[in-house]
């Protein structure tokens, strides 16, 4: 038996997925067509403002959000397969096995109808997934040129595609840190159950850029505090800096690009009722500080050396800042110096 019923995760989050948009299918496939080519794009945008060079072979995915949802599922099954013999049989393994498909299934369906897109780590390393209904409704929601903030969210993502294509190391630095987590502790298997059920709803929230891993306290041993500390590090730089290359391009490469940025920091501040309590429930009202702690560590940089500066990150892990170092760039910039 496999420590999340994968089956009921992916059922439980395509029936909570919302529907919508209402597009015609001239115009799914006109922007179908678009996001393709806008991802291309900002291939060529994001190089050029960054300067890194991503290995070749990456593929665009224009997906609704069931196909979001059946990655995440594939994703996450393949970080948890190791698990399957290590956990047990019996009732209590079949119990936590159900609850916490419901748990991730919940939580998957809701991110469904907000993530933009994302950059396969796991499932289809090298694949860019754009989820075109919510590109759709957010661009309306938001009321910007669509052209315009189809080409920023490419940005966004392209951006994150390159980080992995271009630093050979980060790939295996995130997974492992990530299975470090996912190791159960020596606890009975009850209590291993309650702790895989936290990380690994966690984990589906950290894959997809919509948590501030805040597990830290539950973490039960010394080396997975560590892990989970670097992890949080790790993605509130990556989300920092693509934040940041999406705005550098500017309004020659998106005339619009203030208003999008302006109304787009709106819609993350917005919610209101039952979306505010699930937000802070999953820990989205946290990742929106992380976007801009990151942010805010990228521009200093920026404004200290210009990209080169940014680019020393990238040297190898021991360059990554610690979260202390993120709310205070001076004392990475005095520990990086040489």
């Amino acid at each position: 038996m496999s420590v999340v019923d994968w089956e009921l995760a992916s059922a439980v989050a395509s029936g909570l997925a919302p529907t919508g948009p209402e597009v015609g299918a001239s115009e799914v496939r006109a922007m179908t067509h678009q996001l393709a080519e806008f991802a291309e794009q900002a291939a060529s945008e994001v190089h050029a403002i960054t300067g890194l060079v991503a290995v070749p072979g990456h593929r665009t995915i224009v997906a609704d959000r069931q196909r979001w949802i059946r990655s995440n599922i594939d994703a996450l099954a393949a970080l948890t397969e190791h698990l399957d013999s290590r956990v047990g049989a019996g009732a209590v393994h079949a119990f936590g096995s159900r609850a916490t498909a419901l748990q991730i299934g919940a939580t998957l369906g809701w991110m469904s109808g907000r993530v933009l897109g994302q950059y396969e780590v796991v499932a289809e390393p090298g694949s860019l997934l754009l989820v075109a209904p919510t590109i759709a409704a957010t661009e309306r929601t938001l009321d910007v040129p669509a052209a315009d903030f189809r080409l920023w969210v490419c940005l966004h993502e392209e951006t994150h595609r390159v980080q992995f294509g271009a630093v050979p190391w980060l790939r295996d630095y995130f997974i492992k840190r990530v299975q470090i987590l996912l190791e159960p502790p020596e606890l009975g298997l009850r209590d291993s159950l309650a702790w895989l059920t936290a990380v690994v709803t966690t984990v589906a929230r950290a894959l997809r850029g919509r948590s501030d891993l805040a597990v830290t306290d539950l973490a039960p041993t010394e080396e997975q505090r560590t892990a989970l500390r670097e992890l949080m590090a790790l993605m509130t730089v990556l989300e920092g800096h693509a934040d940041v290359v999406m705005d550098l391009a500017g309004p020659e490469v998106i005339p619009s690009v203030a208003l999008i940025r302006e109304r787009f920091e709106v819609r993350r501040d917005s919610a209101h009722g039952m979306d505010r309590i699930i937000r802070t429930l999953l820990g989205v009202e946290a990742k929106m500080r992380q976007y801009r702690d990151g942010a805010s560590f990228i521009r200093s940089l920026v404004d200290a050396g210009g990209m080169a500066r940014v680019n020393a990150l990238w040297s190898g892990p021991d360059a990554l800042p610690t979260l202390e170092e993120i709310a205070a760039p001076a004392q990475w910039s005095e520990r990086t110096a040489a």
